[in-house]
């Protein structure tokens, strides 16, 4: 019963924590330094954080405590901002930009059908993959890389079973085992928190470039939280595809836990699973009557 608040608090710390703590830090430094000015004095940032008191350190603590609560809620929204859930002016150039990506890997990944050497057909294997998880069907491609990541893995996941995990999976997860969860759990985490430190970053390179503005070269210093909101990004996508991976491999592994916790009787063959699976999945998402039949053995 202990672990799942300790996974909750892990979450929230790395995911709100620490990129407000992060910011505010930053900000705090620069301010005690001298900026906005022509003169930055790092040493005397330094030394004011040293006579910090006991007292003033809990209360900025609880700042940024307060102000990571505050954002918290907001997570969702920001994953969507950069999936690329944009108004529908500002999506169209990237979604084309996504869509020629797209035909690019198709294209390439086509090349395995011909008589080609050991080298292009791995490079076509290769293209292929990608083009499975990184993009979904070319009506449903995203302006951005990471919301097309998602967008695949929400089209494939289970689908190959009959499953449409984007109304299945918040039913499969309450049954997954322990270490299919914490893997899951794992890339989700990872993935969170590269967008919130990328969307910290973003918002702090404007900020600093106004506290700087003065400073001559220490300018520059502004390029800081600008290569932290890109390499946040990259890793986000990256924690994304291995996100992927772990909600597919949990539909393989534990689809059939779900069904008996909903006490159905098991399938026999695939076929039978689709059609069961397809049923489900209607009336999750449009609350159409099923038939089932139930086995309260299980």
């Amino acid at each position: 019963m202990t672990e799942l608040p300790l996974q909750l608090g892990l979450r929230f710390f790395l995911v709100n924590v620490v990129p407000t703590a992060a910011a505010t830090a930053f900000v705090l430094v620069l301010i005690r330094a001298g900026a906005p000015g022509d003169h930055l004095v790092f040493a005397d940032a330094w030394r004011s954080a040293a006579r910090l008191s006991i007292g003033r350190t809990a209360l900025l603590g609880l700042a940024v405590l307060v102000a990571a609560v505050a954002l918290h809620p907001l997570q969702v929204a920001l994953v969507r901002l950069y999936e690329g859930y944009w108004p529908r002016l500002l999506r169209g150039p990237a979604r084309l930009l996504s869509r020629r990506q797209r035909h690019h890997m198709g294209r390439v990944a086509g090349e395995v059908s011909r008589a080609l050497s050991a080298q292009d057909a791995q490079a076509a294997g290769e293209a292929g993959e990608v083009l499975r998880s990184s993009f979904p069907d070319r009506r449903a491609v995203l302006p951005t890389r990471l919301g097309n990541t998602l967008a695949a893995t929400e089209e494939r996941a289970g689908a190959v079973y009959g499953w449409d995990a984007a109304v299945a999976w918040p039913r499969l997860y309450p049954v997954l085992g322990d270490a299919c969860r914490q893997q899951v759990d794992d890339h989700r985490n990872s993935l969170d928190s590269g967008v919130r430190l990328a969307a910290t970053g973003t918002l702090l390179t404007p900020a600093t470039v106004w506290l700087l503005w003065g400073s001559g070269w220490w300018l520059l210093l502004a390029m800081a939280p600008s290569a932290l909101a890109w390499i946040s990004y990259r890793g986000a996508v990256q924690a994304a595809l291995g996100y992927g991976q772990a909600v597919t491999a949990a539909f393989d592994l534990h689809r059939f836990d779900l069904l008996t916790a909903l006490h159905l009787p098991l399938p026999a063959d695939r076929d039978a699973e689709r059609a069961l699976a397809t049923e489900l999945c209607t009336m999750w998402r449009q609350g159409a009557p099923v038939a089932l039949r139930y086995d309260h053995a299980l």
